[in-house]
Order: structure tokens, then C-alpha cells, then sequence
């Protein structure tokens, strides 16, 4: 996955996804990407490192809590999360949501 460097969005959803590779971190010119309607039930750390990413749907999937590097996608307008069994959110998601981040939980 980490060879697709200039995708600009990745439409994954309704796959049946039980986990997202490392290498997804690799994606520098990812500016969406969806995910929802998985079985997705943690992000890799290497999420922080989409640093054109604008909005991110993961809605929908079996999430218990999401990665601190999160707080590092400095492009980030939009993350949708509701529909999760999130018990934790980081600290960090207040940092999101101080810089303007719009998150449905």
C-alpha cells in the first residue's frame, strides 16, 4: 500500500476489514479516506503520519479507542467515529477539536 503515494483518497468501506496495515501511514497525498461499515478495531500508530488528510470516516466499526498519534494530522477538517464501541478517547482528540476539527462521535 505504501507504493500508491500520490492516491489522494481511499475508499474502503464495506469490506468486511478487520485491521488497516502500517504501511497506510505511507500515504502522504491521502487527503480522504473512508473506512466505515468494517470490522476495523484499531487504527495503526502510522495514522499520524497522513499529513494531507482532510477528513477520515471510520464510522461504524469495532473501535475501542484511537491512536495519540492522531493529534498529529494537522490537515484533519472532519472524523467521523460515530458507531464504535469507543470506551477511550486520547487527550489528544481535545487538541482536535480546539483547532477546529469537527468530530462526530
Amino acid at each position: 500500500m505504501g507504493k500508491l503515494s500520490s492516491l489522494k483518497e481511499l475508499w474502503a468501506s464495506n469490506n468486511k476489514l478487520k485491521t488497516l496495515p502500517k504501511s497506510l501511514g505511507n500515504l502522504k497525498s491521502l487527503e480522504f479516506m473512508s473506512c466505515s461499515n468494517n470490522d476495523i478495531s484499531t487504527l495503526p500508530e502510522s495514522i499520524g503520519n497522513l499529513s494531507s488528510l482532510h477528513g477520515l470516516c471510520i464510522y461504524n466499526n469495532q473501535l475501542l479507542s484511537l491512536p495519540e498519534s492522531i493529534d498529529k494530522l494537522n490537515s484533519l477538517q472532519g472524523l467521523w467515529v460515530h458507531h464504535n464501541p469507543l470506551s477511550l478517547f486520547p487527550e489528544t482528540i481535545k487538541n482536535l477539536e480546539k483547532r477546529g476539527v469537527k468530530i462526530y462521535k
